[in-house]
């Protein structure tokens, strides 16, 4: 897998503070399945935004980034509202931070921070964990004003951090995963319409234009759910996270990058079987 792709740029030494006339709406806590790389991997790859989160985002559009922070112009969905925010997000690693402020555009002068702290091994389950604390800070408003803005956050968040969740958990899998390397001539098990198995391994299973395809079910790109992928209009496969999309007859991508998913056509041999 590849981590997230940020133009190359300074990295920030000037820590985005806090104004003093903004007042704390809420606050949220969660423990997460991820170690905190892994969180880093998440909040820095402002691509997944529209794909992952479309029920809250439509699109966006990188405006500069460089090592730990990133800012683009995000259109809140649905798009049809024609509503955008210019959000601006800067990591400090070593105080295990991160800030996200609106610039511009809706909640303007928000200012969301958010800690982390890995959890000790005595705690954790099998795999790492690591908790957040966010801190919701915005202008000053009445007091009605300030409860439901705040309620609207934590909504907000707990559904983003369900969605994140679910990414980090696919990526984590995804790492552990060995490329497909297919056996000319092999056959291959249906399990269903769109799956079947190669050993202890499973794949996805086509059709296009009365062809039969199987591919991987791991998107090269940053491991995302390719069970979940639909064809485009020139029939790629396209991958839920980040629009990436892959050609069935040579599994190259359309963004270049050198990534290429493992694919192959094949041909059904009766109702439980396609052959390679």
């Amino acid at each position: 897998m590849t981590e997230p792709q940020l133009p190359a740029g300074p990295p920030r030494h000037d820590w985005p503070a806090r104004p003093e006339h903004l007042r704390m709406l809420a606050s949220y806590r969660r423990r997460l399945d991820s170690s905190v790389d892994g969180v880093w991997r998440n909040v820095l790859d402002h691509a997944h935004l529209p794909w992952v989160h479309r029920s809250s985002f439509a699109a966006i559009e990188l405006l500069e980034a460089g090592r730990d922070w990133w800012r683009a112009c995000v259109t809140i969905a649905p798009a049809s509202l024609a509503k955008t925010m210019v959000l601006e997000l800067s990591v400090d690693r070593e105080r295990l931070r991160y800030v996200t402020r609106t610039l511009e555009g809706v909640s303007a002068g928000a200012y969301i921070l958010t800690q982390l702290s890995p959890v000790p091994a005595s705690e954790a389950r099998a795999h790492e964990q690591t908790d957040i604390e966010v801190e919701f800070w915005a202008p000053a408003e009445t007091e009605t004003v300030a409860r439901l803005k705040g309620r609207g956050y934590l909504k907000l968040y707990a559904r983003l951090w369900d969605e994140d969740q679910a990414m980090i958990t696919d990526m984590l899998a995804a790492d552990r995963l060995e490329p497909w390397r297919p056996a000319a001539g092999g056959r291959l098990r249906i399990l269903d319409a769109n799956t079947v198995e190669d050993g202890q391994r499973r794949l996805g299973l086509v059709e296009r234009d009365g062809e039969l395809f199987v591919h991987e079910l791991v998107c090269p790109h940053m491991g995302g759910p390719l069970h979940r992928a639909e064809l485009d209009g020139e029939g790629r496969l396209r991958c839920p996270w980040h629009d990436y999309r892959f050609s069935l007859d040579d599994g190259r991508c359309d963004r270049g990058a050198g990534l290429r998913l493992g694919c192959r056509r094949v041909r059904r041999v009766d109702g439980q079987t396609v052959e390679l």
